[in-house]
C-alpha cells in the first residue's frame, strides 16, 4: 500500500492469509527512516524464527524472517520504502 508519509512513528505490518502477520515500528523525519524497531509476529499456522529487523537506508528498512509449516521453510521478508514522499510496503 501507498501512504503521504509525515513526520512520526508508523506501524507496519503484512499478513499472508492464513499463515502468519508480522511488522515493526519506523520513526520518520524529513522523509527519511531515521530508526526501524519493536518487531512483532505471529504464526497462524506453524513457526516463525531468525528474525531479523536492518535499518537499509534512509528510504528503506526490512524485516526478514523464516517461517516454517510441515516440512516446508521458507525465508521472507517485509519492506518499508519511501518513494516520491510515500511509503510503499512489499512482501516478498
Amino acid at each position: 500500500g501507498m501512504a503521504r508519509v509525515a513526520k512520526g512513528t508508523y506501524k507496519i505490518s503484512k499478513t499472508q492469509k492464513g499463515a502468519w502477520t508480522v511488522g515493526f515500528y519506523v520513526d520518520v523525519s524529513a522523509n527519511r527512516i531515521v530508526k526501524a524497531y519493536g518487531k512483532f509476529y505471529k504464526a497462524i499456522k506453524g513457526s516463525i524464527y531468525e528474525t531479523t529487523l536492518v535499518k537499509n537506508s534512509d528510504a528503506q528498512a526490512t524485516l526478514s524472517f523464516r517461517h516454517k509449516y510441515g516440512n516446508h521453510t521458507g525465508r521472507r521478508s517485509v519492506i518499508v520504502k519511501i518513494v516520491n514522499k510515500k511509503f510503499r510496503v512489499i512482501k516478498l
